[in-house]
């Protein structure tokens, strides 16, 4: 019995330092399509080195991947949260990003060759706290999220199954459909 215990205790230590929380790294990264077709390029302009990294101005560089190449289809202005995160479809049209922590300024951008086409805030959710994962000092809302109906729209899970469909093509969001 008391093994039981100590094994409960430990894997619910494990899980807890899992949510915890993670200091943003403010560094360029790379993102690659499901597909393999389409990479994006998240980059500082460096510029000013001293500058915060939340104050230099990012770009959003999207290429398409042709055999041993890589051609740009787009580029545009990018206001990053600090973490490495985001997704691009696989035809290389949008690149999304949802912040996994919750609040009720802007945690969904959806981005194409003009620049931020949807954006949407937490209190736009309006998700109940009774639905958010509490860490130390955050709330995280989303599970994962995915490109669907070939790129043209993207879906959000949260944790407690419920389902978010945003249309790309015009910014309309279905809410809460039956989760899982």
């Amino acid at each position: 019995m008391m093994l039981k215990i100590r094994l409960t205790f430990c894997l619910l230590s494990i899980t807890l330092v899992a949510f915890a929380d993670e200091p943003p790294s403010w560094t360029n990264y790379k993102v690659v399509s499901k597909n393999g077709d389409y990479f994006a390029w998240v980059q500082s302009s460096n510029e000013d080195s001293l500058k915060k990294p939340w104050e230099c101005d990012w770009t959003l560089t999207v290429y398409n991947k042709i055999e041993n190449d890589s051609v740009q289809i787009w580029k545009s202005k990018y206001a990053p949260n600090g973490y490495k995160s985001g997704k691009i479809s696989d035809d290389g049209q949008f690149f999304a990003e949802v912040d996994k922590w919750f609040n009720e300024y802007d945690i969904i951008t959806i981005y194409n060759k003009t620049g931020p086409i949807c954006i949407f805030s937490g209190k736009e959710l309006n998700i109940p706290k009774t639905e958010l994962l509490e860490t130390r000092s955050h709330h995280i809302w989303m599970k994962y999220y995915f490109f669907i109906d070939d790129g043209k729209s993207l879906e959000i899970v949260t944790f407690f199954g419920k389902r978010h469909v945003i249309d790309l093509m015009n910014c309309n969001r279905v809410v809460n459909l039956i989760g899982e």
